[in-house]
């Protein structure tokens, strides 16, 4: 629909339309997950492992020779179907469980990627052996309190309780999503970030006088601002 009219067409999806993420599944599974197994895979000298959630993927390979040539035939199978690379997402990084030392030897710093809102660096377990290791990507951290800022401030004069309620709720989705391995710092971050937005604009509901810093803390532990849960999703369990 545009404009109210409606027009028929043989290319793309509907934007924002529920039937989008479905159809791109389809048309991937055999544009890209098929081609990947039948003739990709075969034709590396070491493993390889694709991994996708919609139209973002991320290929893993054990010799560099397969990854250029993946990242070379890549744009020429997506262009038999319409598609293209995304040039600003897309690249070739060493990463796992030499890349520190490689990185080392290099004289660099050791490369991360960002996948599902993650970011995934590489780093050592408590018993010194190599561990993959995620933290929050500081795009979509900002992201989210972008989104936490804008509602409170355009909520602010909700009744108290009401706020307060709606705030926990959005706090706890965001750690159901975000409480994966080694991530707490920026959980705990979140929070404090949260917590002083409210902060912010509680203290903008009216002319009377606001909060002090102290009488505000001692408020928050009495209306008990969520926050996140021990329990964490570990994802890297075989290096713990």
């Amino acid at each position: 629909m545009v404009e109210g009219q409606r027009l028929d067409t043989e290319k793309g999806t509907p934007q924002g339309g529920v039937i989008s993420p479905l159809l791109a599944n389809v048309y991937l599974h055999y544009v890209l997950d098929e081609w990947f197994a039948k003739a990709v895979q075969p034709q590396c000298r070491g493993e390889a492992y694709l991994v996708r959630y919609a139209d973002d993927f991320v290929a893993c390979f054990q010799h560099e020779a397969d990854a250029r040539r993946f990242h070379d035939d890549l744009p020429r199978r997506l262009g038999r179907f319409g598609l293209e690379v995304e040039p600003s997402k897309t690249r070739l990084l060493m990463f796992g469980r030499f890349a520190r030392r490689d990185a080392a030897r290099r004289g660099e710093r050791v490369g991360t990627f960002d996948f599902l809102g993650l970011t995934h660096h590489v780093g050592l377990s408590r018993k010194g052996r190599f561990k993959l290791k995620w933290r929050t990507a500081k795009s979509r951290f900002r992201a989210k309190l972008r989104s936490m800022t804008a509602w409170i401030r355009e909520n602010r004069t909700l009744p108290i309780r009401e706020l307060w309620s709606t705030v926990n709720r959005k706090l706890e989705g965001h750690y159901a999503y975000y409480a994966v391995s080694d991530n707490w710092p920026m959980l705990l971050a979140f929070r404090t970030s949260t917590m002083w937005i409210l902060y912010k604009w509680l203290n903008r509901r009216s002319n009377r006088n606001g909060f002090s810093p102290e009488t505000y803390l001692a408020y928050v532990d009495r209306m008990q601002l969520a926050a996140p849960r021990r329990l964490v999703v570990n994802l890297n369990s075989a290096f713990v």
